[in-house]
């Protein structure tokens, strides 16, 4: 034994940052509603609570948006997605809706232009290059 300790890994890698971002999007739900708090002044249980769903819902479409489309991506960026999905909300569903929305117009007229047959054929033209008058 050469005394050094031998570290356990009792959880996976993705299990680890799957806590985290359940734990930065719920710290983001809640700084939301509590920005909200802060500016209105009062405190209703049942709208938190509407929130916090619309706000974990948020966190986890903006995090896995962000793992989808980005391969390699490093886990603090899908870490910050979360957060950010989570204080934005609604507003993050909408900007995902948007841009898959602009993609998919995008890859509908890229396959357009590739389908599209011609329409008019080139005219075969002859030059007479035996008489110059």
């Amino acid at each position: 034994m050469s005394g050094e300790l031998e570290v356990v890994h009792r959880f996976s890698p993705e299990t680890i940052l799957g806590a985290t971002v359940v734990t930065v999007a719920t710290l983001g739900a809640f700084s939301r509603y509590l920005n909200q708090y802060l500016k209105s002044g009062k405190f209703f249980w049942r709208e938190m609570i509407a929130n916090y769903v619309v706000s974990m819902f948020a966190a986890f479409m903006f995090a896995l948006f962000i793992y989808s489309f980005w391969p390699g991506v490093r886990p603090t960026v899908v870490i910050l997605a979360a957060g950010t999905g989570s204080y934005f909300g609604d507003k993050a569903m909408i900007t995902i809706f948007d841009f898959i929305k602009t993609q998919m117009k995008i890859q509908q007229k890229e396959e357009a232009v590739t389908q599209a047959k011609p329409k008019t054929r080139a005219k075969k033209v002859t030059i007479d290059t035996e008489n110059h008058e």
